[in-house]
């Protein structure tokens, strides 16, 4: 690194902001600093501290002044429209009220356009305040969102609206959704993913093929979309100039193509919505294009530093951003991979034609390798296989997916009949390269997510050691597969010793998850209207868990078993009806759910009694819990874990559990093995309402 000073600024600027936006505690993360002597000479690391303890601090006192709303909620609203984009369950409206908060509310029928001003009714959502495991709290949600709070919009009540003048950026953007809504289904999902950054009307089973491959993120409008679009006129300008006067003039003939073809990426940018990742690119691309006209042979690594630094002081909630921490992850793996490639790779090859395709090759496994901890965090499963995909699959979207989506926004403007017949022939194409998969193999960690990501990062720190101990390679690659094996031989084996009830805070569904050791049990009652919770939150959920098989699975009501067989393997399905009823005991002993009457039920569990009725019979047998499982709890606005222990039993509430770092970090060996943090310690034969 050519400039020190720059890359010490921008570990502790980093470092200070993510510790103090996740609320980790200021002596867990010192722990992490004497790393930090391994790479940087004693007075660099000094540096370090001092200025990491800055960030920390005033990162600490920057994002607490961001949660809430300033004034109490009400009822009415007046709102100025800023952003209005489909979602999954209606319209997503970003709009800003009187005292410049800006707020989310979502709308079913009603249509809203940027720059209105409207008074409307809003009721506040109430899913966003439950606290689940490995899902954003309320305050992390709205930083992650840069908003204030999350409503419904009250469509039963009188919606006033004055058409005013909207934000230019947004009222293009609001003109291609307008177009889109025109296409046929598919043709719609996909201009809007590639071109305006939204997901949410593709089939939800080419989303999953595509997470399966490993190939996801070339939905997402970030780097690459930005890339394919810039490098292609760049090669256009490049040609074209050089049978201009152009030629002729002191200035390189490279440095005019870059300057004419910053505007092709200044419109993904626009057509994004601004959206972090794109926000990203296209500054580094800027500060590339300005590096090549003023300094010639800036650093890659410099410049992308630079970058992240000038927009986390300009937006620091953006350190908190998973689109953005991938985005940055991604491209500093391509920037590293890159130069060990032409460094170390590269000069020992024997065939120059399988540069180029062992180059991608090698540069797509170090991004998988960089954003892994990322995307089991976000989805609870890893695809293998990204980076042979990436290689045979980048074509199709570089060459055809992505630039023709965009020259169809683009031609919408001038004649939308032609950009209707090229965006619905590139959706048949489209739907032929779905219907034949690529590769996928998935990879699911038999631990919860929270426990892979820590055994990763040791893994991380190990290899660091490894590397700067002086012995032989193949000896330290030996010990670093040693160390690999044992140590998660150690957590899967401590994890299936472990037994607990967990109950999950849904709306439109309950459900109950039993680990009995290394064995899984579901109870679920669910209604018509389940299938989007069922699908964004618990089965993610039963995934981060560590959950790859379930030994049975009880339906309290019909439920489709699709959603579930296509997660998970399932030994044994059990559904409510006459024979079942007969037999009153299901699954085993010591893991029994015992029917009572329509109304009532008992969940045995290792001594543990938990009754389910939602029926007001005084007459009820004694248990150490009883729960309104069949009605809905809207008092409850977390979930809870239940330990069983030899004569008592720990129960958890996870929005408590997380004030624990041990307890976050650490579950469930905290508090199954070691009891911390702020539980109930209640004795067997207790009753509980």
């Amino acid at each position: 690194m050519k400039n020190p000073p720059l890359f010490i600024f921008t570990i502790s600027l980093f470092l200070g902001l993510f510790t103090a936006y996740y609320d980790l505690p200021l002596w867990f993360s010192l722990l992490f600093l004497p790393l930090v002597f391994l790479f940087f000479s004693q007075k660099e690391s000094f540096r370090i501290f001092l200025l990491y303890l800055v960030f920390y601090l005033l990162g600490t006192l920057y994002f607490n002044q961001l949660d809430g709303l300033k004034d109490s909620i009400k009822e009415r609203y007046v709102v100025k429209i800023e952003k209005v984009e489909p979602s999954y369950n209606g319209t997503r409206i970003l709009a800003r009220l009187d005292g410049s908060d800006l707020i989310e509310f979502t709308s079913q029928n009603y249509s809203f356009k940027p720059g209105q001003l409207c008074e409307v009714s809003l009721i506040e959502k109430r899913w966003y305040k439950r606290a689940n495991p490995f899902t954003p709290e309320e305050k992390e949600l709205l930083r992650i969102k840069e908003i204030k709070g999350l409503f419904n919009l009250n469509e039963k009540e009188r919606i006033y609206c004055l058409e005013g003048e909207g934000y230019l950026f947004e009222t293009l953007r609001f003109r291609l959704f307008q177009f889109s809504e025109k296409l046929s289904p598919l043709a719609k999902g996909l201009f809007q993913a590639l071109v305006l950054g939204v997901e949410a009307q593709l089939p939800q089973e080419y989303l999953e093929t595509l997470k399966n491959q490993g190939l996801y993120h070339q939905l997402a409008i970030s780097g690459f979309n930005l890339a394919v679009l810039f490098g292609l006129l760049y090669k256009v300008f490049r040609f074209f100039l050089g049978y201009t006067p152009f030629l002729k003039s002191e200035i390189p003939i490279q440095i005019g193509a870059y300057l004419l073809a910053l505007p092709g990426a200044l419109i993904i940018l626009v057509f994004s919505g601004f959206q972090p990742p794109a926000l990203r690119a296209f500054f580094f691309l800027v500060v590339y294009i300005l590096s090549k006209i003023l300094f010639r042979h800036t650093p890659l690594l410099f410049l992308l530093f630079l970058t992240g630094d000038l927009l986390l002081i300009a937006n620091p909630n953006l350190i908190g951003n998973l689109s953005f921490q991938l985005s940055f992850l991604a491209t500093l793996a391509l920037i590293i991979g890159d130069m060990i490639y032409r460094e170390k790779i590269s000069p020992s090859l024997k065939t120059p034609f399988l540069n180029k395709p062992l180059s991608a090759l090698f540069i797509s496994l170090l991004v998988s390798l960089f954003t892994f901890p990322l995307i089991i965090k976000i989805s609870g499963k890893i695809p293998l296989v990204t980076p042979l995909n990436n290689l045979i699959a980048t074509p199709f979207w570089s060459l055809l997916f992505i630039p023709i989506s965009i020259f169809s926004a683009l031609l919408s403007f001038v004649s939308e009949p032609l950009a209707i017949f090229i965006m619905e022939k590139i959706a048949k194409v489209f739907n032929f390269y779905i219907k034949n998969p690529l590769f996928s193999c998935l990879f699911r960690p038999p631990f919860s997510v929270n426990l892979f990501i820590i055994w990763y990062l040791f893994l991380f720190i190990s290899g660091i050691l490894l590397w700067k101990i002086e012995i032989k390679r193949l000896y330290k690659l030996v010990t670093f597969g040693i160390i690999a094996f044992l140590s998660y031989s150690l957590l899967k084996s401590f994890y299936a010793r472990t037994s607990f009830i967990f109950w999950p805070k849904l709306y439109t569904l309950q459900a109950f998850l039993i680990k009995d050791y290394e064995k899984f049990y579901l109870i679920t009652d669910e209604e018509e209207r389940s299938a989007l919770e069922r699908n964004i939150l618990l089965i993610p959920l039963l995934k981060k868990m560590g959950v790859n098989e379930l030994e049975g699975v009880l339906f309290l009501k019909e439920t489709p078993l699709k959603d579930y067989l296509s997660h998970f393997s399932i030994k044994e399905i059990y559904q409510k009806n006459e024979p079942l009823e007969e037999k009153k005991r299901i699954f085993k002993p010591q893991v029994e759910f015992i029917f009572l009457d329509d109304n009532t039920y008992l969940i045995e569990f290792r001594g543990l009694t938990l009754l389910l009725s939602s029926s007001r019979n005084k007459f009820l047998p004694k248990a150490e819990f009883s729960l309104k499982f069949l009605e809905k709890s809207l008092k409850r606005d977390s979930a809870y874990l239940f330990f069983p222990k030899e004569n008592y039993i720990l129960v958890i509430n996870e929005r408590k559990r997380r004030r624990d770092i041990l307890n976050l970090l650490f579950f469930p060996f905290v508090p199954y093995y070691i009891e911390r943090g702020d539980f109930q310690k209640i004795y067997y034969n207790y009753e509980y309402n």
